[in-house]
Parts: structure tokens; sequence; C-alpha cells
């Protein structure tokens, strides 16, 4: 260890770069600290580092340490709870706004499948009614007969599908329908969690423009 490691240069020079570090920080931009709160060891650390050697900070320094202090403290108190009720918040509004789109796509094919049915009932009515009238006829065209009997039965297949699809859809309307109504209660107490969160988020920026300021006389 060298004689001149702790001397009152060497450590001028360190608590000078340290608090040209902790001012550039909370001149900055601190929300990804809250974002993400492994972003903000770096900055927690030079707060440590200059608690270590608050004796050698100037009254201006302290300050700006104190406000520092502050930050850290909203950190670590309300910025997990902040980041979890902003991220629960978006990831129901997204949730929510996923299932009405698809409470609509639901819709738009049950009104497909619907005109679809009414197209397909009116032609089966139509055909019911040609073969019945060529039927009574004698000496009708059998190519004629089994034409209509061949395209029944088509009708009969295609109206059975549609029909299936069409309950199958209502069926999972229902559920969709249940479950927005599950979601919309979820919101609400997600609504007043976020009030929660945006209050104290704006404590928070209360506190970091104040040790912005203190930082700004440094």
């Amino acid at each position: 260890m060298s004689s001149n490691q702790f001397s009152p240069s060497r450590i001028s020079r360190k608590v000078l770069r340290l608090v040209a570090d902790l001012k550039e920080m909370l001149l900055g931009d601190l929300s990804y600290a809250v974002e993400d709160f492994e972003d903000a060891k770096p900055f927690l650390r030079v707060i440590d580092r200059l608690e270590k050697l608050r004796s050698y900070l100037s009254p201006n320094q302290a300050e700006m340490l104190a406000e520092a202090q502050a930050v850290r403290r909203s950190l670590i108190e309300d910025g997990p709870f902040v980041n979890s009720m902003i991220n629960g918040s978006n990831n129901l509004n997204r949730i929510a706004s996923n299932v009405n789109e698809n409470n609509f796509k639901v819709k738009e094919d049950m009104k497909m499948y619907s005109t679809n049915l009414s197209i397909l009932l009116e032609e089966k009515t139509a055909v019911v009614q040609a073969l019945e009238a060529l039927q009574s006829v004698k000496g009708s065209m059998p190519e004629a007969v089994v034409a209509l009997k061949k395209r029944k039965r088509e009708l009969g297949f295609d109206i059975g599908t549609d029909m299936f699809k069409l309950i199958n859809r209502n069926r999972l309307l229902g559920v969709m329908v249940k479950y927005q109504g599950d979601l919309l209660t979820r919101l609400d107490e997600a609504e007043e969690a976020l009030r929660a969160a945006e209050e104290k988020q704006a404590a928070m920026q209360a506190i970091a423009d104040h040790a912005r300021v203190t930082a700004r006389r440094c």
C-alpha cells in the first residue's frame, strides 16, 4: 500500500469525481431506476461511497448528498410499488383491448354465419318447392330431380356446418362476455391502485426535482 493512498489530494480528487458523478445522475433522468431497480445500483453505489467521505464534503455537497439519500429512500420504498402498479395496469388494459377486439371479431363472424344461413335456408326452401313440383308432374325429367336432390343434400350439409359454427361462436361469445365482466372488475380495482401509485410517483418526482435544484448549486 503506497504512503499517499489516503493523502488529502487523493481523497479530494476522489470526492470531486464522486460528487461530479452524483450531480450528473441527479440532473439526468432517474425514471429508469423506477422501471428497473437493478439500473439504480450505480446511483446507490455513488451515494454509499460519498457517505463514507461525508466529512470531506463542503456544505453544498453534503446537502446534495442528503437530497440524493432522500431520492434513494423513495426509490427503495415506493419505486417497486409504483412500477408494479403501472405495469399491472398496462397489462390489464392490453388484455382488455385484446378481448374487445376478439369480441368484435366473434360478433362479425356470427353476423356472417347468420347471413349465410338465411341465404342457404331460402335456397333450400326454393329447391324443396321445385323438387315437389317436379315430382308431382308425371314424366318429369329424372336428371332434374336427381340434380335437385343432390343440391338439397349439399344445402343440408352447408346449413348444418354454419349452424354448428354459429352455435360455437355464440358459446365462445358467452364465455368472453363473462371474462370481460370479470376483467372490468379487475380494471376498477387496478384503477384505485394506479391512482395511489400516481400519487407516490408524483411525490417521488418532487423529491427528485428538489434534489436536482440542489445539485445545480454544486
